[in-house]
């Protein structure tokens, strides 16, 4: 994953309420972060890949960021 698509993975994910973030199950999380990021950016099916796997890999972080702002 390039630094360019990590910066603008955060900057995305700062626009998200946090009790939304917070009320989501795994999959519609990565699913609203990946939509979201999309909507915003564009990226290939590739990107979209890398993207869906470091979401999961940072899950756990994301959801006590999400606690912590909510």
């Amino acid at each position: 994953m390039n630094v360019t698509l990590l910066r603008q993975f955060w900057s995305s994910l700062e626009t998200v309420h946090p009790r939304l973030l917070a009320s989501l199950d795994d999959g519609q999380l990565d699913r609203c972060l990946i939509d979201r990021f999309q909507a915003k950016y564009a990226i290939n099916s590739n990107e979209v890949e890398v993207l869906s796997d470091y979401i999961q890999s940072k899950r756990p972080l994301i959801r006590d960021l999400a606690e912590n702002q909510a």
